[in-house]
């Protein structure tokens, strides 16, 4: 019978089968995700490239910096209280345009109501082959 609607009761069957098969699927890929060592809840961000000396690259919440002796990932969250930190090429350092605080290149605290020093991030290569890098950004 072409062209016939289904049931309302058939279609609701249908709708919740649909559902907990997404909710089934997003809980497979959770504990993939955890088996495979990340946790749940991280973002991975990917870099195409290592920043060379006095470089900086942003990439979704993440601060790569090319440093003396290396690279160095940063979230580019506020220790304080959360505003995104932005780079000022001009002093060569960080600062929140929420409460002032500022932070050098190496991520530490000059100045303002931050408690500390800006969160470092771990940073993994993402493949061998391409040379990617990769950060896992914790989500709260």
């Amino acid at each position: 019978m072409k062209g016939e609607e289904l049931p309302i009761t058939a279609r609701r069957r249908l709708i919740f089968r649909f559902v907990q098969l997404l909710a089934t699927g997003g809980l497979a890929a959770m504990i993939f995700k955890f088996i495979r060592g990340g946790r749940a809840g991280d973002l991975e961000i990917c870099f195409k490239r290592k920043p060379v000396k006095d470089e900086v690259i942003f990439n979704e919440g993440v601060y790569l910096v090319g440093l003396e002796n290396g690279v160095s990932a940063f979230s580019s969250r506020c220790p304080h209280l959360g505003c995104r930190l932005t780079y000022d090429s001009g002093t060569s350092g960080f600062q929140c345009p929420c409460h002032g605080s500022r932070f050098t290149r190496e991520g530490r605290r000059l100045s303002g109501p931050a408690p500390g020093d800006m969160i470092s991030l771990e940073l993994f290569p993402k493949d061998d082959e391409t040379g990617f890098l990769m950060v896992r950004l914790p989500v709260s």
